[in-house]
């Protein structure tokens, strides 16, 4: 999308529009961020996931290794967490249920 000046007579030029309406009412992640699209269901090895707020990682058999951000059992700031190799932050660490959404 690109905006135009319609204040053209002036130096200011706050007020910016968009050149045309966008119809594109929904946009994917593709290549954003350095985030790689996904399908849901894939199967994954080691990856990094943002589940409520957190941000995840998880081991290659499918433990969450550690984790970034708010956890509100824990504390009301946000936290650091890595677990050892083979360990799970949440169940084995925490003793709280993973995130699931």
């Amino acid at each position: 999308m690109s905006l135009w000046d319609v204040d053209k007579g002036s130096d200011n030029r706050l007020t910016p529009k968009p050149n045309q309406n966008d119809e594109q009412t929904q946009r994917m992640a593709h290549n954003t961020m350095s985030t790689t699209y996904k399908i849901a269901g894939t199967a994954d090895k080691q990856r990094i996931a943002f589940k409520n707020n957190l941000m995840l990682t998880y081991d290659s058999n499918d433990l969450i290794s550690s984790v970034y951000g708010y956890i509100p059992a824990v504390s009301t700031v946000p936290v650091f967490i890595i677990a050892k190799a083979g360990f799970d932050v949440f169940t084995d660490i925490l003793g709280i249920d993973r995130p699931t959404v």
